[in-house]
């Protein structure tokens, strides 16, 4: 082989080698590290005892493998508020969670106004129940809890549906008490089918004046729909009464895990079904915060709970479903962190390409 040729060889491979010792040091760079997951319930109004304990069965068998530190529920717990069977068989099922994991819950228009309200008298939706409950207010109808993860601090706030002047007030002081958390809010009623805000609970403009809200998630309408707004991320998740479906498919729960670059991955799954969702509204990604992890609060709320006066209960009807089915794809596996960065194998790409191109150059010279 013409000597020329042998020592752009060399130099060329190399070079390949260098940029490939390079490319497992930029990848140790580069990869996430996970911060926590957690997991939001739908409407389980219409959910039977096998649903229910399939969704806990999820939530405690892999709260390791995904590892959670939260399960929040959209509201209407029940379908009937008076119900009282109805109540028992959701608290055997989440009362499970009691202990294990923080719950966090907030109240729907079937779960009943706060002289209605019977949730307080189960255990499951008792706030004196969980220790780590940071703030409650109205007989545990709003409930608030507060973590620090690795210097990432999470308020999540759940606001009950048709909240009044005074759950308001307890949702400011909370927010402005944690004055360096990234807060996540709850409610019951917040965006419709097209993504325009129902206005039930709170107006379209309302959460613009707390910036430090970078996700809003709500179920009451059924499907799901994610999308960005002023700095925030927008979801509707709620799979109750699908049309062509019995039972229903409030078994679907979300999971998002928060990694500490500030981004999020979210998946939809049933375990009754063993079956995931995986079109666009179901599994994608978005950014909760910044890389730089916010700092931790001075001090920590210790109590919240102004007294409610008791107010009118429209209790409305939930919105008819439109008549589709839910899309369904093929079963797969949770996404998995890429392994490698586009900076890296892209300029190995293109070495690789300019060495065929070359080698064959000089062949043909030397011929």
């Amino acid at each position: 082989m013409h000597f020329a040729l042998r020592r752009y060889l060399f130099f060329m491979f190399s070079a390949m080698l260098i940029f490939s010792m390079l490319s497992f040091e930029v990848q140790d760079v580069k990869c996430k590290s996970r911060l926590f997951s957690f997991v939001q319930i739908g409407d389980t109004q219409g959910a039977n005892a096998s649903q229910l304990q399939s969704v806990v069965d999820f939530v405690i068998g892999n709260r390791t493998h995904f590892d959670i530190q939260y399960v929040v529920h959209m509201g209407d717990i029940v379908e009937v508020y008076h119900n009282k069977t109805d109540w028992e068989m959701k608290n055997a099922a989440f009362s499970q969670l009691t202990g294990v994991l923080p719950f966090g819950w907030l109240t729907g228009n079937h779960d009943g106004e706060s002289q209605r309200y019977l949730g307080a008298n189960f255990y499951a939706f008792n706030v004196s129940n969980y220790p780590n409950m940071t703030s409650s207010y109205d007989q545990g109808r709003n409930t608030a809890q507060s973590f620090n993860f690795s210097g990432a601090e999470i308020l999540f706030v759940n606001l009950e549906y048709f909240a009044n002047e005074t759950a308001f007030e307890w949702f400011e002081n909370l927010y402005d008490s944690y004055d360096k958390a990234t807060v996540i809010f709850s409610t019951h009623s917040y965006l419709d089918f097209t993504g325009n805000y129902t206005e039930d609970t709170l107006n379209s403009t309302y959460l613009d004046a707390f910036p430090r809200v970078k996700l809003v998630l709500c179920g009451h309408i059924v499907y799901a729909l994610n999308r960005e707004v002023n700095g925030r991320q927008e979801i509707r998740f709620n799979y109750q009464l699908v049309p062509g479906y019995v039972p229903d498919l409030s078994d679907f729960v979300r999971v998002y895990t928060v990694f500490d670059d500030g981004t999020v991955d979210a998946v939809t799954y049933s375990q009754l079904r063993n079956h995931f969702l995986t079109d666009s509204s179901n599994q994608f990604s978005f950014r909760l915060f910044t890389s730089a992890t916010p700092s931790p609060s001075p001090t920590a709320l210790t109590s919240l709970t102004p007294t409610l006066e008791p107010t009118a209960d429209p209790l409305p009807s939930v919105t008819p479903a439109p008549d589709s089915t839910v899309p369904f794809s093929s079963s797969s596996p949770a996404p998995a962190i890429p392994e490698f960065s586009s900076r890296v194998i892209l300029p190995l790409l293109f070495l690789a390409v300019i060495s065929l191109i070359l080698l064959v150059y000089f062949r043909k010279r030397t011929q």
